[in-house]
């Protein structure tokens, strides 16, 4: 409960976008500050609540920008997309379930925003925040559910896995589908 009360605080900073030229920050920019606050409250697990509030310390910064480019893939906000290959895992902090479970090739959903993480002294990375549809995950820990469904949840990847299956831009195919393998 004490991270529902101190959580807000904590995420308020670290969600802040750059504000753009000549104007401000629209509220839709802020695509996901309620629902890292909503997933902070909903976790079960002291050590992804514990967490979550480090991987905050790693200071994700929202752009306010509606498109970012990275490897020959353009992006763009509302861009339904799938993973092209393996991704990694992702951690229980961000999807709510107890254990890490494996993003692998054929996950869906839609491109939310774009934020950027400091990586070096002068290196920065874009990633894409993903609301990922409800669909059946692997449990990198096997254990005794190998497969879990989980319900929609966003979280960050690099745009490099990704490839654009519908575009939020034009009607019909996507026009920029991404590498192949």
């Amino acid at each position: 409960m004490i991270f529902a009360l101190v959580l807000p605080l904590v995420l308020a900073p670290a969600l802040q976008a750059h504000e753009p030229e000549g104007g401000h920050v629209r509220e839709e920019d802020l695509c996901s500050a309620e629902a890292l606050t909503r997933l902070a409250t909903e976790v079960n697990h002291a050590s992804a609540a514990v967490g979550l509030l480090e991987m905050m310390e790693t200071a994700h910064t929202l752009l306010a920008v509606d498109t970012i480019s990275a490897e020959g893939l353009t992006l763009h906000r509302g861009d339904t997309v799938q993973t092209r290959a393996r991704a990694g895992t992702y951690k229980p902090w961000s999807t709510g379930h107890p254990h890490e479970v494996v993003i692998a090739e054929g996950k869906t959903g839609t491109v939310v925003c774009f934020t950027e993480t400091k990586i070096g002294p002068d290196i920065t990375n874009k990633l894409a925040v993903v609301r990922w549809d409800l669909q059946v995950w692997a449990d990198a820990d096997g254990g005794p559910h190998p497969q879990v469904v989980l319900q929609p949840f966003e979280a960050t990847i690099n745009p490099s896995y990704l490839k654009v299956t519908a575009s939020s831009q034009a009607p019909g195919p996507a026009a920029s589908p991404g590498r192949t393998q």
